[in-house]
């Protein structure tokens, strides 16, 4: 299959709940295809795996079942010719709580309905902006001097449900609860409030039996003035990308298959990276972390000394990029 059948677009939500039961992921055809394959990586890891191979153009894919905060999904036209080149999906954000403000000034953690007692709860210990996207491990850590601290911990407590129909319809609705609040906190989950999304682990609940109060772990601990729309942009090939933010942000550039030492070019400034890539690779140069990775056969490995010049910024406004495969961006935002 020729290099320019690769796929046109690929579409998914940006969030989804984790409690729905599908998440449509779908593609633009491809007139020489026989086939396609559908893959996803969650929390940023280090390999995709395949999920779907068949003839149709859409995947329907289930999200009560998913372990991860965060997917990816990438997408290949495949013919008796071969595979073309993938297509990779923005990052769909999988919340697994939203809480929820009524109009008579109480509230509700979704998805499960429970009123939120606001004088009780310590929902002020919520930070009042966007969270970092780095991970601080604790106190003892590294914390960029011109960030804050922020409380750790907030307590929701709430109130059961009275509409139950039966015994059996009450006990059911406990066992979900427990079970969707309790369930694997080895990766961050993430919570939605006052529109903001923020990562979040539980570290204890009574929900075992009485669902009256939960208590959350922010896991990131430190809090900037600044933070990153959770919406990601991407564009494939030569183009122009839009910083609708209100600071300069920090693209991801994707570059594909076999490479010597290429180079690449934002806003007409070249920069050359220092790498040999073989076909089937894919080389993503994180601009904010200043850091390159190399993905070989599913693994990922880091590339040093693969830049010795300053890494590309995206400044607000358009951005030209070429010499690329693709390229991925978040706006950073002034959060009030």
């Amino acid at each position: 299959m020729a290099k320019h059948n690769r796929i046109a677009n690929i579409s998914v939500a940006d969030i989804v709940m984790y409690d729905e039961t599908a998440l449509e992921v779908s593609w633009a055809a491809v007139e020489s295809a026989e086939s396609y394959r559908l893959e996803i990586s969650g929390d940023n890891g280090n390999s995709f795996n395949e999920i779907y191979s068949g003839a149709d153009t859409h995947f329907n894919y289930d999200v009560s079942k998913c372990d991860f905060s965060r997917v990816i999904f990438r997408v290949y036209a495949v013919n008796a010719e071969g595979v073309s080149p993938f297509l990779e999906s923005k990052e769909v954000t999988v919340l697994d709580w939203i809480i929820e403000d009524l109009d008579n000034g109480t509230m509700l953690l979704q998805p499960f309905g429970l009123i939120i007692d606001s004088k009780a709860s310590k929902i002020d210990d919520v930070p009042a902006v966007r969270e970092t996207t780095e991970e601080i491990a604790g106190l003892d850590g590294e914390i960029p001097v011109d960030m804050k601290y922020s409380p750790r911990l907030f307590d929701l407590v709430t109130f059961m449900k009275d509409e139950f129909g039966s015994v059996q319809e009450r006990e059911e609705f406990i066992r979900y609860t427990s079970r969707h609040i309790n369930r694997s906190v080895r990766k961050l989950r993430y919570l939605m409030y006052h529109g903001y999304i923020f990562g979040v682990k539980r570290i204890s609940s009574s929900m075992q039996r009485n669902p009256s109060w939960c208590n959350l772990d922010i896991a990131l601990k430190a809090y900037d003035v600044l933070g990153y729309s959770p919406v990601q942009n991407v564009i494939y090939g030569n183009g122009v990308c839009v910083n609708d933010g209100d600071e300069d942000c920090y693209p991801i550039i994707i570059l594909k298959d076999e490479q010597n030492n290429p180079t690449i070019t934002v806003n007409g400034t070249d920069y050359q990276v220092v790498i040999d890539a073989l076909e089937g690779d894919t080389v993503y140069i994180d601009c904010e972390k200043e850091i390159v990775i190399r993905e070989r056969e599913g693994i990922r490995t880091y590339v040093s000394g693969a830049y010795y010049l300053d890494f590309p910024v995206f400044h607000v406004g358009e951005n030209t990029v070429s010499g690329c495969y693709a390229v991925k961006w978040r706006n950073r935002v002034f959060a009030v």
